[in-house]
């Protein structure tokens, strides 16, 4: 149905709206849900195209935890590393097989 790629379609349309006018917290929950939606949207698609995602998630939770802790949301910032460690053991044992 492709219900994650319309996702990330439209996480993509309304992100810059929230990413400028939106307070912090905000932008960091933004960020992680296009985050997520990314990753989700990678997952029919070719290894290296999902590599090249997985880095691409990473890389945005870096700065949704740098968000989450300014609002000292520390149980967000929690999440954010799970998902973090998810993602990165979910590659290294894709690498090991």
């Amino acid at each position: 149905m492709g219900l994650p790629s319309q996702a990330l379609k439209l996480t993509d349309q309304s992100l810059l709206i929230v990413l400028s006018h939106g307070g912090t917290y905000d932008q960091g929950r933004a960020l992680l849900l296009f985050a997520k939606c990314k990753v989700a949207a990678a997952a029919g698609q070719p290894a290296d195209v999902r590599k090249k995602a997985f880095n691409e998630a990473i890389c945005l939770l870096n700065k949704v935890k740098i968000n989450f802790q300014k609002t000292e949301a520390y149980y967000r910032v929690k999440d954010v590393l799970y998902l973090q460690v998810k993602s990165l053991l979910r590659d290294s044992l894709k690498v090991l097989v």
